[in-house]
């Protein structure tokens, strides 16, 4: 166990004590707006990496598309977030829900909604960390090694991959190459 696995166990931990203060709507509604989120980024992400690589043009293909789906998810996401914020701060039914089931739920949520955004972190580190960084072979050498040497990446990317899946009905040619990566 590595420092990066200590920092995606605390990162597990406040992500599943903000669920539990949230409650069951508010992750249920975030939790679906990740997924409307995930399908358009996968959607949309190589338009985004296009420009990122006319942009900066040392930098590869897959770290362009990465970058590309990461810029489109927070875009979509916070558009999301937008819209629905007034409903959920004026949603009077949400106080009738029963505390024990809202604060149960939002944990299990919180958790589900965490264990997506560690593996997304997690597949995002394993490819730069796969990609020569010019001029710095010593830091990149080590970065590899702890992102190598990490349990939590590839626990947290299996729970992401799960995800993926269930998106694949909504993306008619399959999953882009940038999340194909082998566990």
């Amino acid at each position: 166990m590595n420092i990066l696995d200590i920092l995606m166990l605390l990162g597990l931990i406040g992500g599943v004590a903000i669920g539990f203060v949230r409650g069951l709507v508010q992750q249920a509604i975030g939790l679906l707006s990740i997924y409307i989120s995930l399908i358009v980024g996968v959607w949309a992400h190589r338009v985004f990496g296009n420009v990122f690589q006319s942009l900066f043009s040392s930098l590869s293909r897959p770290s362009a598309d990465i970058l590309g789906f990461m810029t489109v998810l927070i875009i979509v996401l916070n558009a999301i977030g937008f819209v629905t914020r007034e409903y959920q701060e004026n949603a009077r039914w949400i106080e009738k829900i029963p505390a024990l089931l809202n604060q149960t739920g939002g944990l299990t949520l919180g958790f589900i909604t965490t264990a997506f955004w560690l593996g997304l972190a997690g597949t995002a580190l394993l490819i730069i960390s796969g990609v020569p960084w010019l001029g710095a072979d010593k830091a990149h050498s080590s970065f590899a090694d702890l992102v190598n040497n990490s349990l939590m990446i590839y626990v947290f990317r299996y729970a992401f991959r799960l995800v993926l899946y269930t998106i694949t009905p909504w993306i008619p040619g399959g999953l882009p190459a940038i999340f194909t990566i082998p566990l």
